[in-house]
């Protein structure tokens, strides 16, 4: 059996020069076509995808990109998405656009269930969308993006792969017990089993805090997903400022933020999900969160999520 090696944050170079070493360890023990980004169009995600492409650059390589579209991701991201498409198009092998027709539980309301991708969806297909068919599958809605990329490996026959995740530790706890307990590699305690057969999961960036991500931005001039800049208008806590579908359950606190400042996108929501409406009720919302979040760390268990919760402030 394999010892667990703990995941120690680095006290002697910066996070940038750790994660730039982190990359070339990756590139350096899979060939090109081998090497997926999980891209979903946020910060984190971005800033993966841009060491790759410094890697890239200065090695003469390439690699594979991979983005799950749910339908009603906001407009601001598939703007960036598309951007950064052609943008680099150069370091690309593939750019697998996955659209799973599917039909999906909504998270904030377990009785309904809408299709998604379906002949009344909120948008055209993306152009050369990869369009993966997932209608004979019971509607999910826990877990769902790794089921779809579990199906979307098996249907491609994808294996012994590396996928490069933007994960960082200090988001939560959850994420930070993700970064630290896999050890699909020896001694690197940032990678971690994946999904599909051999494929592992690497967090490249697993010790970056929000300001250096936004440091990175800056300081190299690079485009960022502006949904963010929709939220700081608005004063969102660093948090609640996420990229993810509108469908995930960390959504509930921006349907306001949304409805205030894109009435467009938000009748558009509203006519694909009539009943949206309830979740810009404060109360409601926020009484779902806590229902979400209660039953996730019952799952783990209390004992566990105070001792991991007493590591991270330790380390952090």
């Amino acid at each position: 059996m394999k010892k667990h090696v703990p995941k120690i944050y680095n006290r002697e170079k910066d996070v940038y020069t750790a994660a730039k070493e982190r990359v070339k360890f990756i590139f350096e023990r899979y060939p090109d076509e081998k090497i997926i980004v999980n891209f979903s169009g946020g910060k984190d995600s971005s800033i993966i995808m841009y060491l790759c492409i410094e890697y890239a650059r200065e090695h003469n390589r390439k690699f594979n990109v991979l983005f799950v579209d749910q339908e009603l991701e906001h407009d601001l991201t598939i703007q960036h998405m598309e951007l950064i498409r052609e943008k680099y198009k150069e370091f690309y092998l593939k750019f697998w656009w996955l659209c799973p027709q599917m039909f999906r539980k909504i998270t904030f309301l377990d009785d309904r269930v809408i299709f998604v991708w379906g002949p009344d969806r909120m948008r055209d297909f993306p152009e050369g969308a990869y369009i993966h068919d997932m209608t004979n599958r019971a509607p999910k809605k826990n877990g769902l993006v790794k089921k779809i990329i579990k199906s979307f490996l098996a249907k491609e026959r994808l294996t012994d792969c590396a996928f490069i995740l933007g994960l960082r530790a200090n988001e939560s706890v959850r994420r930070y017990t993700a970064a630290t307990m896999g050890d699909a590699i020896e001694g690197i305690a940032w990678s971690r089993q994946g999904e599909g057969t051999r494929n592992v999961k690497f967090y490249p960036i697993y010790d970056w805090y929000d300001k250096d991500i936004w440091k990175y931005i800056g300081d190299n001039k690079l485009d960022y997903n502006r949904i963010y800049d929709m939220y700081y208008l608005k004063n969102l806590p660093i948090s609640e400022m996420r990229s993810s579908s509108i469908l995930n359950v960390h959504a509930l606190k921006k349907l306001n933020v949304i409805k205030e400042m894109d009435l467009d996108y938000y009748n558009r929501l509203h006519k694909r999900i009539g009943d949206i409406d309830i979740m810009v009720n404060k109360e409601v919302a926020e009484a779902m969160v806590k229902k979400a979040k209660l039953s996730k760390s019952r799952k783990l268990g209390k004992t566990k999520t105070l001792e991991l919760w007493e590591r991270l402030k330790k380390e952090l």
